[in-house]
């Protein structure tokens, strides 16, 4: 489980987030929800040790992690707003390169990027360079990476941006095995519509906190379009 406890960050004088209390477990899927702007991608960025917090505690598996700890990250795989990927590589290089950071053994990973290649439907594209594939195709990939050395946690920031519809059905399908199988799912997204029959809990963010948060099964007599409304209306 990841716990965070009384989170701050702060830009200057701009508080964006205000003592953030926030609880993942194995096994579910978060929709972590808000306008542009209201802080999603910082907890994401926190959460993957790649920005520093001004406060607070974060703890995965009991763990209490110092601001610079760095050793957890086998833990997680990440997915950040904007790919970051190594341009000359192909997607199987790029794979393959990962494979050799995250030192997984090559007699395994061998079957697990055959694997991955097949699930996100990138036979086609495999040996291409990523910066001649589109937006979609690099996102694919970039979920891809984040599974390569199977991790507990997954920590999703603006996943279906760049994706048609065909390639959203299959991600979160995906998702939905990776979470029936244990691993913990965090998604930062503005499109509720894409996750409302996945996640099994909603945090919506706003002003440095949550302003509301519930399980699908306390929202389970709502429609999905009166909890896409009481969203709007709470964000006004």
């Amino acid at each position: 489980m990841i716990v965070v406890e009384n989170l701050i960050k702060s830009y200057g004088n701009r508080i964006v987030l205000n003592g953030v209390n926030l609880k993942i477990e194995e096994g579910k899927i978060y929709a972590l929800l808000g306008k542009n702007g209201a802080g999603k991608s910082t907890i994401i960025n926190i959460l993957s040790g790649i920005l520093k917090y001004g406060g607070g505690k974060i703890k995965i598996d009991s763990e209490l992690l110092g601001r610079y700890a760095y050793h957890f990250k086998r833990k997680l795989g990440c997915v950040f707003e904007n790919s970051l990927l190594i341009e000359k590589f192909s997607p199987i290089e790029y794979l393959q390169f990962l494979a050799i950071m995250y030192d997984l053994n090559k007699k395994d990973v061998r079957n697990r990027i055959h694997y991955l290649i097949d699930i996100f439907q990138l036979e086609e594209y495999k040996d291409k360079y990523l910066s001649n594939c589109s937006k979609g195709i690099r996102k694919r990939v970039s979920v891809a990476a984040a599974l390569l050395h199977q991790p507990k946690y997954l920590l999703l920031d603006e996943l279906f941006e760049g994706l048609d519809f065909l390639s959203v059905q299959n991600v979160l399908r995906i998702l939905k095995e990776y979470a029936a199988n244990g691993g913990a799912v965090l998604i930062a997204s503005h499109q509720f519509d894409s996750l409302i029959d996945i996640a099994d809990s909603f945090l919506l963010l706003k002003d440095g906190n949550f302003v509301f948060e519930s399980t699908i099964k306390e929202l389970a007599s709502k429609t999905p379009k009166d909890i896409k409304k009481q969203f709007e209306n709470l964000l006004l």
